[in-house]
């Protein structure tokens, strides 16, 4: 027989069936707030300008396939941390593959340690094997990098972001991350502010374990402070991030009239109204424009379940 679980004499059939208070705070974004987001940066003037811009970036990624210039891959890489990257996959790949194949007769891997550190972590990233063995030439003869090198910022920097990509085992960039950290915490007390902020930024975690789009906004920041600085990426970056967020504002207004419309609140009175805590989220998973039903569907998950 089943058990039967009595309601207590002294408790209504109504109390019995009230849930307990959640006691969460109120949700800080209002409706009406949300639906008045406006921004100068959806219109088609600002999208022209965008393509425009596009163009003459894909110009300076053009590449001789026999000839890849420190000059082009720290251009690659200013791309991809200013958030760029979705726009020039193709010639990106493109890029990459031809640094690959030319990876040991290439001329830039010999003497210069960030040019080096800068190929292997660019290529690590993108899924490319390299062995870390590209670093011999900066090593002494009892197996560890040349203590000389630590007078080179740069390359120093280069050398700990590429050091986290290292893979199982292999102990040169271990020691890598091991030696360089201190000597980053050292630098920091006497080297320009401009590349203490970068140390102390990549000391904190690296920079491909951290949420993308963000750190594009930091790295803007960064950017635009450089001595030698390009124009074109500058503008191409503040602009694209302004319109990506633009599109990010309408995508969260049309989830704000999807829950209002469908009653969400009333009917899962016990649920937390996180929506823009859970769009956030969302963003950090994906940020591109063309992930918007991604971004939205993972918002309605979430948000009840928060």
């Amino acid at each position: 027989m089943d058990n039967i679980i009595a309601t207590p004499k002294h408790v209504s059939s109504d109390d019995a069936q009230k849930r307990r208070t959640a006691n969460y705070n109120p949700n800080i974004w209002d409706y009406d707030f949300v639906q008045s987001i406006r921004s100068e940066f959806a219109g088609d003037t600002c999208k022209r300008r965008v393509e425009n811009l596009k163009e003459d970036v894909r110009h300076m990624l053009i590449i001789n396939n026999e000839m890849i210039t420190l000059a082009q891959l720290d251009f690659i890489d200013d791309l991809q941390r200013l958030g760029l990257e979705y726009h020039f996959e193709m010639e990106i790949t493109g890029a990459l593959d031809a640094l690959k194949s030319v990876i040991n007769n290439s001329g830039i891997m010999d003497s210069d340690v960030h040019a080096t550190t800068l190929c292997f972590r660019l290529l690590r990233q993108h899924g490319y094997f390299v062995s870390q063995d590209v670093f011999n030439s900066f090593m002494d003869e009892a197996g560890n990098f040349l203590t000389s090198l630590s007078q080179d910022v740069k390359g120093i920097l280069s050398l700990y972001k590429a050091s986290h990509l290292a893979l199982e085992g292999e102990n040169m960039m271990d020691k890598a991350k091991a030696f360089y950290s201190r000597t980053l915490k050292d630098l920091k007390e006497n080297t320009d502010p401009y590349f203490v902020e970068q140390f102390s930024h990549a000391l904190e975690v690296p920079s491909h374990w951290r949420v993308q789009w963000w750190e594009a906004r930091w790295y803007t920041n960064i950017y635009e402070r450089r001595e030698h600085i390009n124009p074109i990426l500058l503008e191409l970056a503040k602009l694209n991030f302004n319109m990506v967020q633009a599109t990010h504002q309408g995508e969260l207004k049309e989830i704000y009239r999807w829950w209002k419309n469908e009653g969400i609140a009333e009917k899962l009175s016990f649920a937390r109204h996180r929506i823009v805590e859970c769009f956030l989220w969302a963003v950090g998973i994906v940020f591109e424009p063309q992930y918007g039903y991604l971004r939205k569907w993972l918002t309605k998950i979430l948000n009840p379940n928060r």
